[in-house]
């Protein structure tokens, strides 16, 4: 049986032009980043929310992700908007901003 041609959609990942300028700290105190994230040249905001990993309720050898430095509980809202679980996360060592970080992008508001 042959296998059906790919669509735009599934080699979209390979056609998306995406990228992230002026990475800065949100605000002194917090672990949070915020930049532009550009995705086919339409301007999103995109959020770094640092992550560490802690031990999990009931279970030691389980750990769950939480904000570091947090005081707003962004994460927390990250985990309300999208499904309560733990993310991928991205090193930012090499741009300056050492730790892992989880990524939430929403697109600007009119």
């Amino acid at each position: 049986m042959s296998k059906a041609p790919a669509t735009w959609v599934d080699r979209g990942v390979q056609l998306l032009d995406i990228r992230i300028e002026g990475l800065r700290d949100l605000a002194f105190g917090e672990d949070c980043l915020l930049g532009v994230c550009f995705i086919l040249g339409v301007p999103h905001h995109a959020q770094f929310l640092r992550v560490h990993d802690v031990p999990g309720q009931g279970d030691p050898d389980k750990t769950v992700q939480a904000g570091t430095l947090d005081p707003q509980d962004r994460y927390a809202d990250m985990q309300r908007f999208y499904e309560c679980r733990s993310y991928e996360t991205v090193d930012l060592t090499e741009l300056g901003f050492p730790g892992k970080y989880v990524v939430m992008i929403h697109p600007f508001e009119a």
